[in-house]
């Protein structure tokens, strides 16, 4: 095929790419009847293979093969199959999935660059006076708050609207071991139980090898800070996965209701622009965000090609 006629993937970051997340990565477990719900797998299409599923190693029981949520989610072509549905019971009790700590993830060394970049989605409760069921959706982390693997990383959507919080605020933060972190208001409404106008996301959070940090909401900065050089939690290998509020064998991927949703996430071991910028293009042809995207947006009037 001639140069540039080939939609760029993310694929071609090569060695760099950590792991990277998209719906066709739902499957039965090999050697399971496909109509056995308890036996699926998130997996991850880099070359790493990684295979998200429940603690203690147990499959996700509550993702089904090529049955996301399919009532009312529609981003660009990517109806039916865009939004990942994690139960609230997985297992024995928690949220959500893990990558195991003996198969996880790798971001070495534990104070050097990585990006992490994500498609995802706040979702209502059909409760007027708790509009969002689900507190917080944490995009990755490297441990869990209060048990043995804290985290010195946790990139997080949070929304704070019911029956007695005033104002109601959407917001994006992320913070990486004692020093301040970003926190960037998304939206604020005064009064209790709001809705917010928008529920369709993608956030980009980057980190140099010298701690300085970048915060992007659809392909815009929003926030840096310095002395953003935590090392990552050392109970297992030096990783950035997904976790919510059960640890076991692993960290939890998801939201801790199970509310909200993440499209489509990718993970790169390094801070760099360029590659960055690609897969804000990808992601938002791919989603139907790309009017999200500014103007002066590399990608805005057409997808990344080689």
């Amino acid at each position: 095929m001639p140069a540039g006629s080939r939609l760029w993937t993310p694929e071609r970051i090569g060695g760099d790419l950590v792991y990277w997340l998209q719906p066709t990565g739902i499957s039965a477990a090999v050697g399971t009847d496909t109509s056995t719900l308890n036996a699926n797998r998130w997996m991850d299409s880099s070359f790493n293979r990684y295979a998200l599923q429940g603690p203690d190693n147990q499959a996700i029981s509550s993702v089904k093969p090529f049955q996301f949520q399919n009532v009312g989610f529609t981003f660009g072509t990517q109806s039916a199959k865009s939004f990942l549905t994690i139960d609230s019971k997985v297992g024995s009790g928690g949220a959500g999935g893990c990558f195991p700590d003996d198969d996880a993830p790798r971001i070495d060394p534990g104070t050097g660059a990585f990006t992490i970049i994500a498609v995802c989605r706040t979702t209502r409760s059909a409760s007027e006076s708790v509009p969002y069921s689900g507190i917080k959706l944490t995009i990755a982390a490297d441990g869990q708050s209060g048990a043995s693997s804290s985290s010195n990383f946790i990139f997080q959507l949070k929304v704070t609207s019911n029956a007695s919080s005033d104002p109601s605020v959407l917001s994006i933060g992320v913070t990486c071991g004692t020093a301040a972190g970003i926190q960037h208001t998304i939206q604020s409404k005064a009064g209790n139980s709001q809705v917010f106008d928008d529920s369709d996301f993608m956030f980009a959070y980057d980190r140099d090898g010298s701690g300085n940090a970048e915060l992007f909401k659809d392909g815009a900065s929003v926030g840096t800070a310095t002395s953003q050089n935590a090392d990552m939690s050392d109970t297992g290998p030096r990783n950035i996965m997904c976790q919510v509020v059960f640890d076991s064998g692993g960290f939890i991927y998801g939201s801790d209701n199970g509310e909200h949703r993440i499209a489509e996430t990718i993970c790169f071991n390094k801070e760099d622009a360029t590659t960055r910028i690609l897969c804000e293009g990808y992601l938002a042809h791919k989603y139907g965000r790309q009017d999200t995207l500014a103007s002066t947006h590399k990608y805005r009037y057409g997808p990344p090609r080689f």
